[in-house]
């Protein structure tokens, strides 16, 4: 495990320069080139009033205004999970996404997984295209508790139990 937390020895940590989302977040490579990061299994709303963001909004049945404040509270929380400026990265399989992004679980200093994190309070779907995340067991009960106890993007909605 990692000195300062319970991340992975296999994460390499990282000087963060800016967290674009809830699920992509900008960091300094050694060679001070910038690396554009996505979170591996969860889809967190956007941010930004597009189409995107509409789409997002008529697929998991909320309002353009619901979505936006969903995506903007996502972006809040990992900004204030890594406000040391410090994140570590565990790449994943394959390493990047389709738009050249690295595909990684991301951990903070004290040892927190943010994309169990993010789920757990209801600030993220779990990703439809992601089917066997290594953390998949945490993923699981994360969203099933959140769902549950009705937190965050799941407040308004009467769902079935998984």
């Amino acid at each position: 495990m990692g000195v300062l937390g319970a991340q992975p020895d296999n994460a390499e940590r990282y000087p963060l320069l800016r967290v674009s989302d809830g699920d992509t977040l900008v960091v300094q490579k050694k060679d001070g080139e910038e690396l554009r990061v996505r979170f591996i299994g969860l889809d967190c709303l956007e941010v930004s009033r597009d189409d995107r963001l509409r789409r997002q909004a008529a697929k998991r049945d909320l309002t353009v205004s619901e979505a936006q404040l969903f995506g903007l509270k996502a972006r809040v929380f990992v900004e204030n999970s890594l406000s040391d400026g410090v994140v570590y990265l565990e790449s994943g399989e394959p390493e990047t996404d389709r738009y050249g992004r690295l595909r990684a679980y991301v951990w903070s200093s004290s040892g927190k997984l943010l994309n169990v994190e993010l789920l757990a309070r209801g600030l993220a779907f779990p990703d439809d295209y992601e089917k066997k995340p290594a953390y998949l067991p945490r993923y699981e009960e994360a969203a099933r508790k959140a769902k549950r106890n009705g937190l965050g993007i799941w407040s308004r909605r009467k769902l079935p139990r998984i």
